[in-house]
């Protein structure tokens, strides 16, 4: 049993193969792949098209799929609120907050992975949905629509990408975050002025021999381990722990209260929620 001030003395992350994930090796090389069947789709608008720019300052580089590189601005940030729904198990539990106070809804709805469809089948339709998985079977999970944005990075199956049939794509190379698109989807949405997140799904933990909030087309078997923070057990893997690292290496040091930084909420009853205490 690993606790929360042992796991990284235990475990060597860089060694770890990261099942349920497809090898290295493989995951790689069906990207080059996307890649090179994407990148010929030259009709496909990217993040830069939708996203309210400053004419100044011009602070990065983003990769379009003409292939060429193209000076962008990160835009000013508004007062939205993001919520992000992630697919963890939690998510049956606060998927009813999504309404505020007179059935309003409580910020601009985004979901990843299999939370499309969960969302979607309660009646609630995401302005933005993210993916950014570079299997085919991603596709099974999603029943694209009219009114949602779909921000789908260009390493993204080309069959998924066809399913959607008109994407705004991003390139994965420019948006930080870690291994989870969930991970990814936070600074992907700081690009497009997002502050305030609040946060659902985002478990990195299992319950009750869950997995996932419903279905989920990729799920392989995986080595369940027991991690204890703050005196409670929770059931992960050595990929999730993983995710922590991510989280506190590419998400906390940017929370604050100045404009540059973002504040996150995060819901559920998971074990990000409880290990990093937000």
């Amino acid at each position: 049993m690993l606790s929360k001030t042992s796991y990284r003395e235990e475990f060597d992350f860089s060694k770890i193969e990261g099942k349920p994930c497809i090898p290295d090796e493989e995951r790689l090389a069906q990207i080059e792949a996307n890649l090179a069947t994407n990148h010929r789709r030259l009709t496909y608008r990217t993040v830069e098209h939708i996203a309210p720019f400053r004419e100044k300052p011009m602070i990065g580089k983003v990769r379009t799929m003409v292939g060429h590189y193209v000076v962008w601005g990160i835009p000013a940030p508004h007062e939205r609120t993001a919520s992000l729904y992630c697919y963890g198990p939690s998510l049956k539990d606060t998927v009813s907050d999504i309404h505020g106070p007179g059935e309003v809804r409580f910020g601009d709805v985004v979901t990843v992975s299999g939370a499309h469809d969960f969302l979607v089948e309660r009646g609630i339709v995401p302005e933005y949905h993210i993916e950014c998985d570079p299997r085919r079977h991603k596709g099974m999970m999603l029943t694209p629509n009219d009114e949602t944005k779909y921000l789908m990075a260009s390493c993204v199956h080309p069959d998924v990408i066809r399913k959607v049939g008109n994407p705004i794509l991003w390139n994965i190379a420019d948006v930080p975050g870690g291994g989870s698109v969930g991970l990814r989807a936070i600074p992907l949405l700081y690009c497009l002025g997002y502050r305030k997140f609040v946060v659902h799904g985002m478990d990195l933990s299992f319950r009750d021999g869950e997995f996932h909030a419903g279905k989920h087309t990729g799920d392989v078997p995986i080595q369940v381990i027991e991690v204890e923070c703050k005196g409670r057990l929770f059931k992960t893997s050595l990929p999730l722990m993983r995710y922590m690292d991510c989280f506190q290496k590419y998400v906390q040091p940017h929370i604050g209260d100045s404009p540059a930084k973002i504040q996150i909420e995060l819901r559920g009853d998971g074990l990000l929620k409880h290990w990093v205490g937000l």
